[in-house]
């Protein structure tokens, strides 16, 4: 089964929602359209080709191509917040409402096609976002450019980072770094005053952790 492909990136636009940060947008576009590059500069006006100033979220999804090996630095500028994704590898977090604000993340990358996926939202005020990159051959940090960028019309997921939540040995409180292994909701045997180290470690969240990464498990 063959996709249409064309340069650029595929845009996702969904109007609505007074955020704090990126929502989940695995639900259907207000609008969709293929851009060449990502690149709005701040404003308080409406982007070019949007209805709304405020009150918005995007992304942005294809794949990037890479013709020369090493290490790649990208750089997100945006007000409010935004992310990028790598073969489902968070690179960038800038997240969360701020004024433009810069964000960094480097990666060793090969000569292949990576997929790609920036998330962006907008609460109020002024609005930008700008997606560059650096690294072999691309003469520092530019915008990336659409001849490196391929949309791909087929459906895009959000990729949702695991929770982030602690590990508490049992018999006391405080949390730290446990170790190997896992733990779950705190239970008769295992919490503040109940149990001993060697007896494992609980969590007040509501998903099992990974007690060495500190991440919880899908």
């Amino acid at each position: 089964m063959q996709h249409s492909l064309e340069r650029g990136l595929k845009e996702e636009i969904y109007y609505g929602g007074s955020n704090a940060k990126i929502p989940n947008l695995n639900k259907k576009a207000d609008a969709m359209r293929i851009v060449p590059l990502v690149n709005y500069a701040s404003t308080k006006a409406n982007w070019k080709g949007f209805t709304k100033a405020d009150n918005f979220a995007v992304r942005w999804s294809g794949q990037l191509s890479i013709s020369r090996k090493g290490s790649y630095k990208f750089s997100l500028r945006s007000d409010d917040g935004s992310r990028l994704f790598l073969d489902s590898k968070l690179i960038v977090n800038n997240d969360g409402t701020h004024g433009m604000r810069n964000r960094e993340g480097r990666a060793p990358l090969r000569i292949r096609s990576y997929d790609v996926i920036l998330e962006y939202f907008e609460k109020a005020g002024h609005a930008g976002m700008s997606f560059r990159y650096m690294g072999p051959g691309t003469g520092g940090m530019k915008v990336v450019p659409s001849k490196v960028l391929t949309a791909r019309l087929t459906t895009t997921k959000t990729i949702l980072p695991p929770a982030r939540c602690t590990c508490i040995p049992c018999g006391t409180s405080k949390s730290k770094n446990f170790g190997t292994g896992k733990c779950g909701p705190q239970s008769a045997k295992c919490g503040a005053s109940k149990g001993t180290a060697k007896d494992g470690c609980y969590t007040s969240a509501k998903k099992t952790c990974d007690c060495q990464t500190l991440k919880a498990t899908r």
